[in-house]
């Protein structure tokens, strides 16, 4: 079982140009395949590419919007990077997009970077601001198209040996495509789905009751986004991340930056008590150790006022969680969710770039 994954942005990014770290381990590599990747396309077609990563390519760094703009002057173009939590779009792109310098942020954690002058560098950070400019341009267009990309990802999943997993969260919160996820799972199932709603999608959990869907596919809960990637130095952390040349240039990391918090504790605390309330399980991402305590101080509020036996909430990710918490979780039931790769793929950027030596001992108290 894997307990974290998201098949419906899998099934969307497995379409889109692969211009990451594994198959282009090098600075010159990288900027290679994403020139090669925008010759596919003629003029005016948008170009996604996916797996940009100064984390695991050692001098990459984030690309500018004048850079992108070099490579596809006549393409609309739109980057994710390897860590999911941000985006990278050329002026084209935000053109089609209509996202101008006078654009209001989303909001939740979300925002458009603005340089010193109020000009857009490209950069969007959190899902708010950038999933619609997926959601119009970057996904499949028929019923078709989107079965064939789920079948893609789920015989990958089995081939790997996985025969069951939790979709964290689906990505792609559309009624269309959560309808195409589930039917497709009863008519040729493959694995079997433990599913989470994202908030964002949280009328279509209020119409449901808990377990709702079929043998192969089961709704299971909410969730949510409480922080974000340490790789966009978005996640919450009592101390600022480090200030060095890859900080800066590579990452964009401002000096004395110690993340944020996507919610309000008032917000957070109405959110999860609905869930919690109408029976849900809840799947909270929390990276940062400020993070993981202030979620967990509500968390514990809310259980403690509405005893559930069965909730075991879950926290996700706990990246930098300090080990003194878990006793905590173990006293209201909840689950510790932990990502390890994150030690093989990117442990040593994590201590010495990023957190240092004395944090990076507590990485992934697992």
């Amino acid at each position: 079982h894997n307990a974290h994954v998201h098949p419906a942005l899998a099934a969307v990014a497995m379409g889109w140009e692969d211009v990451g770290g594994y198959n282009y381990p090098t600075v010159e590599a990288s900027w290679r395949a994403l020139r090669d990747a925008v010759k596919k396309h003629p003029p005016g077609e948008w170009v996604f590419a996916a797996g940009w990563d100064p984390i695991l390519v050692q001098g990459l760094e984030a690309p500018t919007r004048k850079e992108l703009d070099a490579i596809a002057p006549d393409n609309p173009l739109f980057i994710t990077p390897q860590g999911g939590h941000q985006v990278y779009l050329n002026s084209r792109a935000l053109e089609a997009a209509g996202i101008t310098r006078e654009s209001p942020d989303p909001g939740h954690g979300s925002y458009y970077e603005r340089d010193a002058d109020g000009e857009l560098t490209g950069r969007l950070v959190e899902q708010p601001a950038f999933f619609p400019v997926q959601e119009k341009f970057g996904m499949p267009k028929t019923r078709d198209a989107w079965e064939s990309a789920f079948q893609n990802v789920f015989r990958h999943y089995a081939r790997m040996g996985i025969t069951s997993i939790t979709a964290m969260g689906v990505m792609i919160p559309l009624p269309e495509v959560l309808s195409i996820y589930e039917e497709l799972t009863a008519t040729d199932p493959v694995i079997r789905h433990n599913v989470f709603i994202t908030w964002y999608a949280r009328e279509q959990l209020r119409k449901l009751k808990p377990g709702a869907g079929h043998d192969y596919f089961r709704y299971k809960g909410m969730k949510i986004w409480y922080d974000g990637s340490p790789y966009s130095a978005t996640m919450l952390v009592d101390d600022p991340y480090l200030t060095n040349e890859f900080t800066r240039e590579a990452i964009g990391v401002k000096p004395g930056a110690v993340g944020h918090a996507n919610w309000k504790n008032q917000a957070l605390r109405e959110a999860i008590d609905e869930m919690h309330q109408r029976g849900w399980q809840l799947g909270i991402h929390t990276q940062g150790d400020r993070a993981a305590r202030e979620v967990l101080q509500v968390m514990e509020d809310v259980v403690r006022k509405s005893p559930r036996t069965d909730s075991r909430h879950r926290f996700e990710h706990l990246m930098l969680a300090e080990p003194s918490i878990f006793g905590r979780f173990a006293e209201s039931g909840f689950a510790a969710s932990f990502h390890i790769q994150h030690v093989y793929y990117y442990g040593r950027i994590l201590g010495n770039e990023l957190f240092g030596k004395a944090r990076v001992k507590r990485l992934l108290s697992v």
